[in-house]
């Protein structure tokens, strides 16, 4: 193994151990000691690959990280597009084929949209909000859903597409190969959240069969796929940003499904929100086909920049 490879590997094997472990235990007091700040502390953990990565390669620039951030907005705004809509268009769709396959668990009267609003400690016996009817609350929440929140999403997902998108799927490419580094730092990155599945149910909640650990396969599963849409989207803009609002975008619209499930079936596991593997199902094929064709150009390598700018120095 050369110089260079070995000085990715390490600075590779820094980053994960790092982000881990500031992660877990982050997340294990958030969960057991912290619990009532537990929305706000998910965001400020979602900074941590970021953060992490900034450490390592000593800065967040092109020259330092091998991040790419100029917009390109002229050449790009197709792939704007594509990030900011296309993972409502994958929700939706995954929800309908959810509810067709279990139609007992839909219910137009929205109850999981009531009884969010009723934890809340919003009085709906009358079945508006402050005199507006909950269906047009709703109906208003949507529009923002799509429209405002996927950019203030952007706010907590940069700090992941920083460090999964931006510096650990390109710099596992050039150890294991350009496929083969989309499975290994997808699986990765479901296994990042790993204490939130295993502590409060995140996503699944606690009550399915092969609870906690059969959650978290489950969402190395999505995170994998997710993670093979988030980089091939980047690798053809070549602007972090990009995958940053389909991640804000998707964050945004991914409880939907949620507000209209009766919980019949009562395993969020398998869907109706597009982390469940039936409401993951346009997000596979999407994934799927860019799987095939994926041929990513090639990426800065930090290690290599590291190496040239001591050799100067010298």
């Amino acid at each position: 193994m050369t110089d260079e490879k070995k000085s990715e590997v390490r600075r590779l094997c820094l980053y994960i151990g790092l982000t881990f472990l500031l992660t877990y235990v982050f997340e294990y007091f958030l969960c057991t000691r912290l619990i009532e700040y537990f929305q706000l502390g998910a965001i400020v953990g979602m900074w941590i690959p970021g953060c992490v990565t900034a450490i390592v390669c000593k800065g967040l620039t092109k020259k330092r990280s091998g991040i790419n951030w100029k917009p390109n907005i002229k050449k790009n705004i197709g792939w704007f597009l594509f990030a900011w809509f296309v993972p409502t268009v994958l929700t939706i769709i995954g929800a309908a084929v959810f509810f067709c396959v279990y139609p007992k668990d839909f219910s137009a009267e929205m109850p999981g949209f009531t009884e969010m609003i009723s934890q809340q400690g919003i009085d709906i016996s009358d079945g508006t909000v402050q005199g507006m009817p909950i269906k047009t609350l709703f109906a208003v929440q949507l529009v923002q859903a799509i429209t405002i929140a996927p950019f203030i999403n952007m706010i907590a997902a940069i700090g992941e597409e920083i460090g999964w998108r931006g510096y650990m799927t390109p710099a596992i490419q050039r150890l294991t190969g350009k496929k083969p580094g989309l499975i290994i730092s997808g699986v990765i990155w479901g296994l990042w959240h790993a204490p939130l599945i295993v502590l409060v149910g995140y996503e699944y909640g606690t009550d399915y069969f092969g609870a906690p650990w059969l959650g978290v396969i489950a969402f190395c599963y999505i995170t994998t796929l997710i993670g093979i849409i988030l980089s091939y989207i980047y690798d053809r803009s070549e602007c972090i940003i990009v995958p940053t609002l389909f991640h804000g975008a998707f964050n945004a619209i991914a409880t939907l499904p949620i507000l209209f499930n009766t919980n019949e079936y009562g395993s969020m596991i398998l869907g109706p929100a597009p982390n469940g593997v039936i409401g993951a199902l346009p997000m596979l094929i999407l994934a799927a086909v860019l799987f095939i064709f994926y041929e990513p150009k090639k990426q800065n390598n930090p290690a290599e920049a590291a190496e040239t700018e001591q050799n100067t120095e010298e």
